[in-house]
C-alpha cells in the first residue's frame, strides 16, 4: 500500500487476501480486508473526481463547438419553366429551370 498510483488496485488487493486466505490466519485474513476496504473508498473517491473534471471538461467543449453558424431555412422551389434547345438539333431534350423565391436566415 505504499504507492498511491496503482493502474489496477484491485488485482493487488485480490491478490493480497488470496494470500492471507491461503497462507495466514484468521486475524491477518480480517486486518487485510479492512485495509483493501479503507483504500478502495480512497481509490474510488479520485477516480469519482477525476471523472467529474473530466465532465466538466466536455461540457467546456461542447459549450465552445455549441456557438456555430445560425441555421438557414431554404423554403422549396416554387416555380419551374420549360426551356426547350435551339432550333436545329435533332432530340428534343427538356430542360427544367428552377427558382427560388424567399430565402430565410434565423
Amino acid at each position: 500500500m505504499a504507492s498511491n498510483y496503482l493502474d489496477w488496485p484491485e488485482r493487488v488487493h485480490d491478490a493480497w487476501l488470496a494470500f492471507e486466505r491461503v497462507h495466514g490466519d484468521v486475524h491477518e485474513h480480517k486486518d487485510a480486508l479492512t485495509k483493501c476496504r479503507a483504500a478502495m473508498k480512497g481509490v474510488e473517491a479520485k477516480r469519482s473526481k477525476a471523472a467529474f473534471e473530466q465532465q466538466a471538461y466536455y461540457d467546456t467543449s461542447a459549450d465552445i463547438t455549441n456557438t456555430a453558424a445560425p441555421e438557414v431555412n431554404v423554403e422549396k422551389p416554387t416555380t419551374s419553366e420549360k426551356v426547350t434547345p435551339q432550333k436545329g438539333t435533332s432530340e428534343k431534350v427538356t430542360f427544367e429551370k428552377v427558382t427560388s423565391e424567399k430565402v430565410k436566415t434565423a
